[in-house]
């Protein structure tokens, strides 16, 4: 590269030190990328925002979740462009909302009224920590547990799963509201 003088320096960044022109070129810089780079950003952010969807939004009528095929392709059609620069909370609201006259998508949670039996509670447990909010833990004098969790609806049939994989269906599940 050319190197500028310092009159050049002082007139764009105010200063002539170094390190301080790399900060400001670094906070304030635009990051040229190739058009392969910039695909692949793009579609890495396109995989999280249907993933984000899918396990948060559910169809109104069924009360389940889409599919990520179904919405990957009403991304398509609603031609939804994404920002791989973007923070994926930042985007989701814009994405739905464009999303919506193609599928119709509702956020709601779920009440779950759990009870496990005490031979499973220590690797259920941490599956119900991890895959909602525990509103209420009641520990039985067995040892069993019975929890109240609330999850978003989407995310319904797979704490099911794996709770029934972990306590091999001796688990019970119902829905509160």
């Amino acid at each position: 590269g050319s190197r500028e003088t310092n009159e050049k320096l002082n007139q764009v960044f105010k200063t002539t030190d170094p390190a301080k022109i790399a900060e400001i070129i670094m906070k304030k810089g635009e990051l040229n990328l190739t058009t392969e780079q910039r695909k692949k950003m793009t579609s890495e952010k396109r995989k999280q925002l249907v993933t984000f969807i899918a396990k948060t939004y559910v169809d109104p009528r069924s009360h389940l979740p889409h599919p990520p095929l179904r919405i990957e392709q009403a991304l398509d059609d609603g031609r939804v462009s994404i920002d791989p620069f973007k923070n994926i909370d930042e985007q989701v609201k814009e994405v739905v909302e464009k999303l919506r006259p193609i599928i119709p998508l509702k956020s709601e949670n779920v009440i779950l009224e759990i009870s496990v039996p005490a031979q499973f509670v220590a690797q259920s447990y941490t599956v119900l920590k991890s895959t909602g909010t525990l509103k209420k833990e009641d520990w039985q004098t067995n040892g069993s547990l019975k929890a109240i969790l609330e999850i978003p609806a989407a995310a319904r049939p797979h704490v099911i799963d794996r709770l029934g994989s972990i306590t091999k269906g001796t688990a019970t599940v119902e829905v509160v509201k």
